[in-house]
């Protein structure tokens, strides 16, 4: 007992006797700590000289020699703290001895704890004077590293050395110190990224280790690291010191050769460094390739097609443009996205109100102009890959000096890009909030070169220039393209996803109180068009409503507005912006609507610029609170406009007007814009009501008498001619009323004809016969239905003559919305499509509709609809008359998509199962079948014999009985049981090493006990052996157990 306590005594001093040494250790490393950190802040300079010792004196060497020594055993060298403390307090020793001998490092530590202490200074991350005192100082004492050598006597070079460590670290300052530590240079070590010592001092500047190196003739001189970059792209990007590059060149370094990584060449890599020198060493470049007869490649092209040119205009060299021009570049090349170095030129920077960009970017156009004529050489008029001339761009960018001088050089102010835009296009769909007079600088400048501006010219979209800038919330644009002879007739307003286009595209989050300027710039300009005479109707409300609705720029919530009063920081903050002289912010919040409505107007809120103080300085949710109780403020009396109507028309117009403000006034924009969305479904539910309307309104017994009488609504529509707005606002009426045609005369009133291919009544029947022949037909259901089935046909025909007529530019889902409308209630006999679309047609429609993004039931009911119709595929024949099957089908698309639900409905199109087709993965409707449909299908494959029931799909490597399973449902046991029994190999894996039984074990679906007895229980039928391994086995039971405990 007295043994055991005294050990544990023992060891219990011994542990404390630790921890006091540990605690001895750790004060005096934070003593030197302080110490260091007060050193660092008496010194300003980062210079050696300036690293005074302690005491003001340097140490005695004889001390200096002892006290290195006594360091050696004070410290675990094989903790990393510790030997951080050893690097401290080595550093500590020596950073005062500058003149006096230095000591023999190696007679005191081995070479491994130099090195070790080489390492641990580069890697310190405290005081930067450790890693430049301590290097240095091993370098002076005389160490000279020695490699390690292998078995075979060869020294080991496949190492990262203190050298690599510190390229890494980028420590410039000591690598001609540690160069002079590792000055054999018959050893070239490289570490694993590639990089050898060669490399790194030509990186660095290191003149003399490379002109050892060279001397040598050990290294290769054109050898590139594994980034890709050789030794010249290293000295040019990084230390750029002509001396190193001088001698690379005359060693045979070839300039021409490209990054393997980028594709640059050591012109593209100089051009891409700004450095005072590198025109000069540009120079040298050409002189010395010029005498070593390797000239320079100036046209070579990187990786992205940027020639030397490319990459010196959009750095913005002047010299170094004037020198390549000189030397043979060609200005007219084009990049991968086909981009001149003119186009270069136009796109660098934006130039805001005549800034320093906008003129050195038309100091560099005028020298390339100037540069490009001595030569002799005209520059082409090319595009870029979009079909941008340089006229776009620089319109784009705001570079108004270089627009003056490329129109004054022949540019197009009409040229039209890819997208059908115009330079005046460009200009109107620029970032919101950009309202300035940059349109009628355009107007002037073209008016006093001689040049004409197409105002009207549409784009791809259709939309003209008054549109765009509607559409990109422009007020002061609009009112300049409209003075100078914008068609305000043919205007039609943009919707939602146009306002959305432009938005996306100009983006500034930054701007102060950013949802209450987008309410007033969309406000602001229906203001300036309806002063011009446009009449905003209902369709037009809506779209700004509908706008309002997807920025969120409605009001939520008055609580957010009352802590926004109680913020101090915003109090500041509005106390100090203006709207106006005499109105801040601060008392614009607590006006009401009516009044701050006579007080400012939409441009006064869209015009608006904070004060200087930074809006960061109030919280974000306070500036969101303050611009959506604006935006809310604003654009109040738009919507108590369009409510009050439209809640009028709701109530049809049984309460007094006064009732209805009264009510229409207690409720905020998201209500009154809820109200005025509810009237527009009722009046959509109501069309077809309007249109039978309209077409009793050509009895002559039965005329119209009101204006109001939809016979005038859709009179007007005919009237206004305007082709565009009228298909979008009244698609349903022509679907509706393909029959009757309008004719009016001068001196009478306009009226409905109703004559077409197929008439109600007979020629001779007058107008008593007529009219009973309308209510007989209303009484005859079948007659009734028969008029329904061919008015619906007809309406299909003239869906089919729209949609060739415009079937380049129509959209995916053309097609599908203009049929949906007719067959969603389609109840008759179904047509055969045949008769109507060209097989080319149908299988472009039930393409588009399996790729139909919005509702579900659209895509459904059209499959069903051909379907139904009993449209039946029939394959393309080669010259052989053999079917053409390599192609993907709708059943692909379908698949991909895993649209369930309509498979089944696409095989019923694509019935022919002696046609097999496979898409450009390996898929085959077979798979396809198998994976989605079930037994019924599969088993009309496997009747005709052309399919392998074993074939696996490239990709994956799955087969038919691994796709079959992949979605284990009840109704897909019966195909896994007819698979196996027709050959279907059970213990086929795919690329993963995957069977069956794993992907069953894989599904969550409910039917993994079932499928897996199924499974086994049928291969025992047919004689087939379960799965080979037992490894396997034991793997797909465990995962089994796991997922389905059941399955045990």
């Amino acid at each position: 007992m007295s043994s055991s306590s005294d050990e544990s005594d023992a060891n219990s001093d011994s542990s404390s006797d630790n921890y006091r040494d540990f605690a001895d250790e750790a004060l005096h490393f934070f003593h030197i700590l302080d110490h260091l950190r007060s050193s660092e802040n008496s010194s300003s300079s980062d210079d050696d000289d300036d690293d005074d010792d302690i005491d003001g004196f340097e140490r005695d060497p004889a001390w200096l020699i002892e006290h290195i020594k006594s360091l050696r055993g004070r410290f675990n060298h094989s903790i990393q703290i510790k030997r951080d403390l050893f690097v401290e307090e080595f550093y500590h020793s020596i950073r005062a001895q500058k003149r006096t001998s230095f000591p023999q490092l190696r007679e005191i530590y081995t070479a491994a704890e130099i090195e070790q202490l080489l390492l641990d200074a580069v890697n310190h991350d405290g005081c930067f004077r450790i890693w430049r005192r301590i290097v240095p100082f091993v370098a002076r004492s005389g160490y000279r590293h020695e490699p390690e050598f292998d078995e075979a006597g060869k020294p080991l070079l496949r190492r990262a050395t203190v050298i690599h460590r510190a390229a890494g670290r980028r420590l410039h300052k000591i690598i001609p110190a540690l160069f002079e530590i590792y000055d054999r240079a018959d050893l070239n070590y490289v570490d694993e990224a590639g990089v050898t010592h060669f490399h790194v001092a030509c990186q660095f500047g290191a003149r003399e280790a490379v002109a050892k190196f060279l001397e040598s003739g050990r290294v290769d001189v054109n050898g590139p690291i594994a980034a890709g970059q050789t030794p010249l792209h290293l000295a040019i990007k990084n230390s750029g010191d002509p001396r190193v590059i001088e001698l690379l060149l005359r060693a045979g370094a070839d300039p021409n050769r490209p990054d393997s990584a980028t594709g640059d060449t050591a012109l593209h890599v100089l051009l891409r460094s700004d450095r005072p020198r590198d025109l000069d060493l540009a120079k040298l470049l050409f002189e010395r390739s010029r005498r070593e007869h390797l000239p320079l490649m100036v046209d070579a092209r990187d990786k992205f097609g940027d020639t030397p040119l490319h990459v010196a205009v959009r750095e913005g060299h002047h010299g170094m443009m004037r020198l390549l021009l000189t030397r043979g570049a060609h200005p007219n090349l084009a990049n991968a996205q086909g981009l001149t170095p003119l186009h270069v030129i136009c796109t660098r920077g934006f130039d805001e109100e005549y800034s320093t960009v906008g003129a050195e970017n038309f100091c560099l156009a005028f020298e390339f102009y100037e540069y490009v004529g001595d030569r002799g050489l005209e520059l082409d008029n090319t595009r870029d890959r979009n079909g941008n001339t340089p006229l776009h761009l620089a319109l784009s960018k705001s570079q108004r000096l270089l627009v003056v001088s490329l129109l004054r050089r022949g540019a197009d102010p009409n040229a039209v890009n890819k997208f059908g835009s115009t330079p005046l296009h460009v200009i109107c769909e620029r970032s919101h909030f950009k309202d300035d007079d940059y349109v009628s600088w355009f107007f002037g400048i073209s008016r006093d070169l001689g040049r004409t501006v197409r105002i009207d010219a549409r784009d791809a979209f259709g939309r003209t220039p008054l549109e765009r800038a509607v559409a990109s919330l422009l007020p002061n644009t609009i009112d300049v393209l409209l003075d100078n002879g914008a068609d305000l007739s043919s205007f039609v307003f943009p919707s939602v996803r146009d306002f959305d286009r432009d938005r996306t595209e100009n983006l500034d989050l930054k701007t102060t109180f950013y949802n209450m300027k987008l309410a007033a710039g969309v406000l602001a300009c229906v203001e300036r068009l309806t002063k011009r005479g446009y009449q905003l109707d209902m369709s037009d409300a809506l779209t700004i409503m509908k706008f309002f609705a997807r920025h969120n720029l409605f009001e939520k919530s008055t609580k957010n507005l009352k802590s926004l009063l109680d913020n101090m920081k915003f109090w500041c903050f509005s106390k100090l912006s203006k709207f106006k002289p005499d109105l801040t912010l601060h008392d614009l919040i607590r006006l009401r609507p009516e009044e701050a409505a006579k007080k400012l107007t939409y441009t006064d809120y869209y015009q608006f610029t904070s004060i200087r103080v930074k809006s960061r300085d109030v919280p974000l949710h306070h500036r969101s609170a303050c611009g959506a109780h604006l935006a809310e403020k604003l654009s109040r009396g738009f919507f108590l406009r369009w409510g009050l109507d439209c809640f009028m028309e709701l109530t049809r117009y049984r309460l007094p007007i006064l009732c209805c403000e009264m009510i229409v006034k207690n409720l905020n924009n998201e209500d009154l814009c809820s109200i005025c969305l509810a009237t527009a479904i009722k009046a959509t539910k109501n069309l077809k009501w309007q249109i039978e309307e309209v077409v009793k309104c050509n009895d002559k017994k039965r005329p119209a008498k009101t204006t109001n009488d939809p016979k005038w609504q859709i009179e007007n529509v005919a009237k206004s001619n305007n082709k565009r707005r009228r298909a979008k606002a009244t698609n349903y009426l022509e679907w509706q009323m393909e029959d009757i045609k309008y004719t009016s005369s001068d001196d009478s009133e306009p009226s409905l004809d109703t004559s077409s291919n197929r008439s109600y009544s007979s020629s001779s029947s007058s107008s008593d016969d007529s009219e009973s022949s309308w209510s007989s037909s209303s009484d005859d259901s079948s007659d009734s239905s028969s008029d329904d089935e061919y008015h619906k046909i007809r309406k299909l025909k003239n869906i089919r003559a729209r949609f060739i007529r415009d079937i380049e530019n129509a959209q995916p889902e053309f097609l599908i919305e203009q049929l949906y409308p007719l067959i969603s209630d389609w109840t008759s006999q179904y047509p055969n499509l045949r008769q109507i679309f060209q097989a080319e047609e149908i299988e472009r429609l039930l393409s588009d509709a399996v790729s139909y993004e919005a509702l579900h039931g659209i895509r459904k009911r059209t499959i069903e609809f051909v379907a139904r119709s009993g449209y039946k595929h029939e394959p393309e024949l080669d010259e052989a008359g053999k079917p053409l099957l390599r192609r993907a089908t709708p059943i692909h698309l379908a698949a991909r998509r895993l649209l369930f639900d309509v498979i089944p409905d696409l095989f019923k199109i694509y019935d022919r199962y002696d046609v097999n087709y496979v898409d450009e993965a390996g898929v085959t409707h077979f798979h396809v079948a198998c994976q989605f449909v079930g037994y019924d299908v599969v088993e009309k494959f496997l009747e005709l014999g052309r399919v392998d029931v074993n074939c696996l799909v490239p990709v994956t490597g799955n087969s038919p009985l691994h796709l079959s399973l992949t979605y284990v449902s009840v109704l897909s046991i019966d195909t896994i049981r007819f698979l196996i029994k027709n050959g279907a190999d059970p213990n086929s894996a795919n690329n993963d090493g995957w069977t069956p039984l794993h992907t069953i074990a894989d599904n969550f679906y409910g039917y993994q006990h079932s499928a897996a007895k199924r499974l086994f229980r049928i291969s025992d039928e047919v004689s087939v052996g379960r799965c080979k391994s037992t490894s396997r086995i034991t793997q797909v039971r465990r995962r089994c157990i796991w997922l389905c405990p059941t399955a045990t």
